[in-house]
């Protein structure tokens, strides 16, 4: 038998998410594998569809309607494999489709093995947790990306032990090697000679942007900018931001890069001196910016937390600070940008980890056996 693989994801890039980033690197790689690979995604006329997987943007609005008015065609592409994940951003009408897409597959093409993966579930809302257990109930296998998520389903449903297995993400940003002197230019240096990246999409206080800031202030250096992923936007958290910035008279020591090619996103990464991703629940290895930094060897300052990956160690690879403690945070940048050489070895120890975090190892993490083809 030969696999064939469906994926569900609303947030297909090019609209900017996580998931739809991950949606598209693992169909992609199992593609490249030699797996036939189909994405049903939002339509949109700038939807990506010119790689090896095959991009169906039919869906409307992500209402029941939806999959009732498209589902000829899923069910013609005869999927071995069906994979629905949680959460998304959902565009149109905000009906949970997702929730419901696990029992759909079931009915509708019941040779498939539904796998409903869960990127985020321990700080997930209550609401959606309810919503939640429908998915479950009704998926062969739930692929959780984080222990402390997989913990977390289990304490309130320990009957579905057998089912919850741990999966793997990658990162988005593949390195790109790059020449001293292209990374000396990246940030053009003038009167800064000290450069903190964050590097990630802001939407909301849990990224700890605004600690950042406050040690940006605490480090008492002139030099130092702060550079930072994306623009400022008009939407509220944004506004708070702005006029948080104001506030601490940080105006010009911030600077916003922009929308990022992968190309661009490396070169970013491995130019800046320090990169700091303080979240407040904790680095978490489904944390896509971290990740991103992983691969792309920066010099990283992240913060401490129960599901903390194990191949991340404090004072060798990374540095870790607590949570929400803008002092240590300004303590830990201090160090990192005095000692160049101690930021070198953080580089040389991550290029190691390489091999664990390409996207073809962690797609048969997830698949298994299943992405080989069987005749």
């Amino acid at each position: 038998m030969t696999n064939r693989i469906l994926i569900f994801n609303s947030s297909y890039p090019p609209m900017r998410c996580g998931v739809g980033d991950f949606t598209r690197q693992l169909a992609e790689t199992v593609a490249a594998l030699g797996v036939a690979t189909t994405v049903v995604t939002s339509r949109g006329p700038e939807i990506e569809t010119s790689g090896r997987a095959r991009v169906l943007p039919v869906i409307r609005n992500w209402a029941l309607t939806s999959f009732f008015v498209n589902y000829p065609r899923f069910v013609r592409t005869r999927p071995t494999i069906v994979v629905v994940q949680y959460p998304a951003v959902v565009p149109g009408t905000r009906v949970r489709l997702v929730f419901l897409l696990p029992l759909l597959a079931r009915v509708f093409m019941p040779f498939a093995r539904v796998l409903f993966i869960v990127h985020e579930f321990a700080h997930t809302a209550e609401p959606a947790k309810r919503s939640l257990r429908l998915a479950f109930a009704f998926a062969n296998e739930i692929v959780v990306l984080n222990q402390a998520d997989k913990e977390s389903i289990l304490d309130r449903w320990p009957m579905l032990r057998s089912r919850v297995r741990l999966g793997a993400i990658g990162s988005n940003v593949p390195y790109v090697a790059a020449d001293a002197a292209e990374l000396e230019q990246f940030f053009r240096r003038d009167s800064e000679s000290a450069v903190v990246l964050f590097f990630g999409l802001l939407q909301s206080p849990e990224k700890g942007f605004e600690d950042l800031l406050e040690a940006l202030v605490l480090l008492g250096r002139e030099d130092a900018a702060l550079w930072v992923s994306g623009t400022l936007d008009d939407s509220a958290y944004h506004a708070v931001l702005e006029r948080m910035i104001g506030e601490l008279g940080l105006q010009g020591r911030i600077h916003w890069l922009g929308f990022l090619t992968p190309r661009e996103a490396s070169l970013a990464l491995q130019a800046a001196d320090v990169v700091a991703l303080p979240f407040r629940n904790g680095a978490t290895p489904n944390r896509t910016s971290l990740l991103a930094a992983l691969v792309n060897r920066s010099a990283i300052l992240t913060t401490s937390g129960p599901a903390v990956p194990g191949f991340l160690h404090d004072g060798e690879n990374v540095t870790l600070v607590p949570p929400q403690d803008p002092r240590a945070l300004a303590d830990a940048l201090t160090d990192l940008l005095a000692h160049p050489q101690k930021r070198q070895k953080m580089s040389t120890d991550l290029a190691q980890l390489a091999p664990a975090l390409d996207w073809p190892h962690l797609a048969r993490v997830i698949f298994g056996d299943q992405i080989v083809r069987v005749s």
